[in-house]
């Protein structure tokens, strides 16, 4: 499992590789929240359950990971813990930990304000899954 940093014309690219569609979908939420802030600074300390339904698995990544920045700027929470409980074609349901922000204990690194459609095709590879996502920023 991991993920890499993409140069990508105004925006942030970001490549993920992971064994599983689950762990793909928990990578790419470590991806985005390592590129918001220091992720060894947040506590996991509450706890949320996010449930989502979309027409493909690439719905439900850009789902996923749009609702994970709702709660970041709305609620104004940062998260260092994602564990996809269930998976499938047309549903997602997860846990994730984090806590309020403070300006004391976290810096945001990268703003960002969207993850887009744009090239987005998660692929089977020989070991396992991989997606390239373009954030808006």
């Amino acid at each position: 499992m991991g993920f890499s940093f993409l140069n990508h014309t105004a925006d942030v690219g970001i490549r993920v590789w992971a064994e599983s569609l689950e762990a793909l979908f928990e990578e790419s939420a470590y991806a985005l929240f390592s590129l918001i802030t220091n992720l060894e600074k947040v506590t996991p300390k509450e706890t949320l359950f996010i449930a989502l339904e979309g027409k493909d698995y690439e719905e439900l990544l850009v789902s996923w990971l749009n609702e994970l920045l709702y709660h970041h700027e709305v609620k104004n929470m940062l998260f260092s813990y994602f564990k996809v409980l269930e998976l499938g074609s047309s549903f997602l349901r997860a846990e994730i930990k984090g806590e309020v922000f403070s300006s004391e204990k976290h810096e945001i690194l990268t703003p960002v304000k969207a993850v887009t459609y744009h090239n987005l095709e998660i692929r089977k590879t020989g070991k396992g899954y991989e997606v390239e996502i373009i954030l808006d920023i």
